[in-house]
């Protein structure tokens, strides 16, 4: 804890008592230097606030001149939580002007002038005993030499970045407006890395398929939650016949207008699977399950999630089925 950086912040104006006390805290923490690496975490602990309030206090203070922050990484390039500093060379928060820092002239002579040996200006009565009794403030100046290092290990999940998420953050571009991307980054720390590959290759086909059909984009976590990229595979290698049985009827059940006879598929059923592997086979986007009036044999109708397609299974299921 740092004295001059405690006294600093008791006289600082934050705007409310909830700013105040992040302020206090990160003074409790800092050094000389007013430097601090306090986890959003471990702040919202402390102060009993909640997580979204730290933050929005401590973008306040920044905004207000008081704390500046600066992006800290480990040396394997993942983001470890922040070094917060203290600004207190400078006059934001509107606690009025700082005291000057007395300075030490030296030996002096109470009754008269400074003796020979002081390199300073001559110091006479009263001010000679206030510097002879007074010890100098520490310099509340940063110094290099003795910052803090950041903390090695992650001490909050929430200050933490993954490099290769960051890399398909930037392919979805202005596609992905609004939402939270942490609730995204949580789903792609749930997948396995070679999902987390497929779904970085094929996002650029889904994205294409979405501007070609005119469909919403759907916000990254709904798209590694759903796993849609699985609808995007890369299409076999080995050549096939294009007018083939599946091939025939993959695209009947994409572009057919008229629907008459079709069977009703329930989502995740044995003949779901079937059309998904067609899909597949194909190389084609499988179309998503929806919630759909349902006729049932003793009468009456019940609500399905699934779709119709022009027969139960595909044309040579057992040839494709996995």
């Amino acid at each position: 804890m740092s004295v001059v950086a405690m006294a600093w912040a008791w006289e600082r104006k934050c705007g409310s008592p909830s700013a105040k006390l992040i302020l206090m805290s990160l003074a409790d923490f800092s050094n000389q230097d007013g430097e601090c690496f306090p986890s959003v975490t471990l702040l919202a602990k402390l102060t009993e606030q909640s997580a979204s309030t730290v933050r929005r206090r401590l973008q306040e203070l920044e905004n207000d001149g008081l704390i500046e922050r600066r992006e800290q990484y480990r040396e394997n390039g993942s983001r470890t939580v922040d070094l917060i500093r203290l600004l207190m060379t400078q006059q934001g928060g509107g606690g009025g002007p700082r005291r000057q820092k007395p300075v030490d002239l030296g030996p002096v002579n109470l009754e008269g002038p400074a003796l020979p040996e002081c390199e300073g200006p001559p110091v006479t009565g009263e001010q000679g005993a206030l510097s002879a009794v007074t010890r100098p403030e520490p310099s509340s100046e940063p110094s290099s030499e003795s910052s803090p290092q950041p903390p090695g290990g992650g001490v909050d999940f929430e200050m933490e970045q993954d490099p290769e998420f960051d890399r398909f953050r930037e392919r979805w571009g202005e596609h992905a407006k609004g939402g939270s991307w942490r609730r995204a980054l949580s789903a792609w720390q749930m997948l396995p890395a070679a999902d987390r590959t497929d779904a970085m290759s094929r996002l650029p086909r889904y994205l294409e398929d979405c501007r070609t059909r005119q469909r919403k984009v759907c916000h990254p976590r709904t798209y590694l939650t759903e796993r849609r990229w699985e609808s995007y595979a890369e299409a076999p290698v080995r050549a096939r016949a294009p007018q083939d049985g599946i091939t025939a009827a993959v695209h009947l059940a994409r572009r057919a207008e008229d629907r008459t006879g079709w069977v009703f598929v329930p989502a995740d059923s044995p003949g779901w699977q079937a059309w998904h592997q067609a899909f597949i086979h194909v190389g084609v986007p499988f179309c998503a399950a929806r919630m759909t009036y349902v006729e049932l044999p003793e009468g009456g109708f019940t609500q399905l999630m699934g779709r119709h397609f022009p027969s139960a299974t595909p044309p040579a299921y057992i040839r494709v089925a996995r």
